[in-house]
């Protein structure tokens, strides 16, 4: 069996994109990503996501081939277009062979996301760009993934990632922000409306029902609002576009530079400052 290959059955990753969470998720990032794909531009970008209708994002980018990739087995039946399955902690492409990757999700699937990343910028040439989507667990996807570690759920297949940590990935790393990071969707992670789950409920009273969806509209409308005027990252959704430096970095000596922030970190202050007299008094 080959890196391509690797037999499963469906996943609850897939279950996810085909359930209606899954489709509402997928229109809310459509458009957010679709301006951040355009500044793709080269000979190959590598999609890796297993959602078939996110990919459509790809169409608007100056990119000559697209790989699609999958890191679940789905039936060929419902594809759009050919898939590879693969492994994201090691990808079959040869070091800075790629102008751009996407990873959708990508990162909740893999046990090691850290050692993804790494793999990721191996394969990604100098200059070209890496865009993460995924979802925030400072929100209320946060909530409901809890919700799901207990009970069977479609999120139950995705680990969050924080994203503190993935900056500070990203920055060992040596990949650059292009922009600020976008939080968005701050409503509840739930398929249907509150409004209809309302009326379902208290149909038999269409005054108590009518009172309840306008105080629901006026409190999510002022929340919304709110978080996007103080540019909170509380949004259930997050995008990060990042490019990787033209000067190339010994992967190896990654990790002895966090080691060494590390170490510098937990030394007391008073020890930096008697460093640095001793310094100036050799030179001296």
């Amino acid at each position: 069996m080959n890196r391509f290959s690797r037999k499963s059955n469906k996943s609850k990753s897939e279950r996810l994109w085909s359930s209606a969470l899954g489709a509402k998720t997928c229109a809310l990032q459509m458009p957010e990503l679709a301006p951040l794909t355009r500044r793709f531009h080269g000979d190959v970008v590598l999609w890796v996501g297993d959602c078939q209708d996110a990919g459509l994002a790809l169409q608007g980018c100056m990119i000559r081939h697209t790989i699609f990739a999958a890191q679940n087995h789905v039936p060929s039946s419902s594809l759009q277009q050919p898939m590879l399955a693969v492994d994201l902690t090691n990808l079959p492409f040869a070091t800075a062979s790629l102008d751009g990757v996407v990873l959708h999700h990508g990162l909740e699937l893999v046990k090691d996301p850290r050692a993804a990343i790494k793999e990721v910028v191996r394969v990604l040439a100098p200059g070209g760009k890496l865009l993460i989507c995924g979802f925030n667990p400072f929100s209320f996807y946060g909530v409901r993934r809890l919700y799901a570690r207990v009970f069977a759920d479609p999120m139950s297949a995705h680990v969050l990632v924080n994203p503190m940590r993935l900056f500070d990935w990203l920055a060992l790393l040596d990949l650059k922000l292009d922009c600020r990071p976008k939080y968005f969707e701050y409503s509840l992670p739930i398929s249907q409306s509150p409004f209809r789950w309302v009326n379902d409920r208290l149909g038999s009273n269409p005054w108590l029902t009518g009172k309840i969806s306008l105080g629901f509209s006026l409190v999510g409308r002022r929340l919304k609002k709110l978080a996007l005027i103080s540019r909170l990252p509380f949004g259930g959704l997050l995008l990060i576009s990042a490019t990787k430096q033209a000067a190339s970095i010994n992967m190896q000596s990654i990790d002895k530079r966090a080691m060494k922030i590390r170490r510098r970190a937990l030394r007391p202050a008073a020890l930096h400052k008697i460093n640095l007299n001793k310094k100036t008094n050799i030179e001296i």
